[in-house]
């Protein structure tokens, strides 16, 4: 677990993430709380301690970049309607 806390701080010192989305391998060793989680978004703040009450059912967290987050960082505002 200590590769997670090391990303979930990088991801808060950059402030362009804030939640994350869940997955699983979505086979049948993934646990009960991991498949009801699957596919979902969760607070930052909220995966480590998530995370910990799973035990070797290979889940595993993608970032969501907050845009408007994103665009402060970089002096720039994306326009409605406008997509990367």
């Amino acid at each position: 677990m200590p590769e997670l806390h090391d990303l979930v701080n990088e991801w808060r010192e950059g402030g362009c993430i804030r939640s994350v989305k869940w997955h699983t391998v979505n086979d049948d060793f993934v646990c009960d709380i991991c498949r009801s989680r699957s596919e979902k978004e969760f607070l930052l703040d909220e995966v480590e301690s998530l995370m910990s009450e799973c035990d070797n059912c290979r889940c595993w967290v993608t970032p969501i970049v907050d845009i408007q987050a994103f665009g402060d960082s970089l002096d720039f505002t994306p326009e409605e309607g406008e997509y990367f």
